[in-house]
């Protein structure tokens, strides 16, 4: 059985905001985490990765078993006769990966928000936390 090419400007949508999420939580508990009230880092990293989540189960529910979503984002090398690019392929296998990832993330990040309370480091363990996850779920989707 091939695999079918999906083309829904919905889907590849989704699949752009399961990094992405994690990425502006990244950057507002980086940018502006000291100048937040104490404890809300947590809160937006664990927000963040709950939003990419729900963005995977939204892939879950419509990507069919022999289906594909690839996103090509930019190119990367173009040289003659060979052009590299950059960007997402999605497949079952792929969406079962992020569903682990994204979910136990999630749990991980609500179980340190009670471990990390009243630690002086608490909104940069978050920062920190965010930027491998960020990593982590960049090179999850192949």
């Amino acid at each position: 059985m091939t695999e079918q090419l999906l083309n829904d400007p919905t889907l590849i949508f989704l699949g752009l905001l399961i990094p992405l999420f994690p990425l502006i939580g990244f950057l507002i508990n980086g940018l502006f985490g000291k100048y937040l009230p104490k404890g809300s880092s947590g809160w937006i990293g664990s927000g963040m990765v709950l939003a990419s989540f729900i963005c995977v189960i939204a892939l879950f529910r419509s990507v069919g078993a022999h289906d594909l979503i690839h996103i090509d984002l930019f190119n990367w090398i173009a040289v003659s006769g060979l052009d590299i690019s950059f960007g997402m392929q999605i497949d079952p296998l792929t969406i079962v990966m992020m569903l682990v990832v994204t979910g136990v993330g999630f749990l991980i990040h609500l179980y340190s928000i009670g471990y990390m309370h009243g630690d002086d480091g608490f909104n940069r363990f978050f920062y920190l936390h965010e930027s491998l996850y960020f990593l982590h779920a960049s090179a999850g989707h192949g």
